[in-house]
């Protein structure tokens, strides 16, 4: 996971893993939130990726063609006029 590998380099950033559905296992993660309560399934996603949008000031994205769920998220960040932080930019 990038974000991981970034932080045993920057250990000031932090991160979590937004669910768009309830685990039905323990998650594996450091933290996570589901701030989704009653958002029927179908718009989960969409729902969530807005959500994050809305509550970040820097949006990470990983986007590896034009279209898509990732796509449609780095546009609606570009629109919302967040600063976006490429991954797939990034060369080791």
């Amino acid at each position: 996971m990038a974000l991981k590998q970034a932080k045993a380099v920057y250990p000031q950033i932090r991160y979590a893993v937004v669910l768009a559905y309830l685990p039905t296992e323990t998650p594996e993660y450091e933290e996570t939130v589901y701030p989704l309560e009653g958002v029927p399934a179908r718009f989960a996603i969409d729902r969530r990726n807005r959500w994050m949008i809305e509550q970040s000031d820097i949006v990470v994205t990983y986007v590896n063609r034009g279209f898509g769920g990732a796509a449609k998220f780095k546009e609606i960040a570009k629109k919302k006029e967040k600063t976006i932080i490429e991954l797939n930019d990034i060369r080791p």
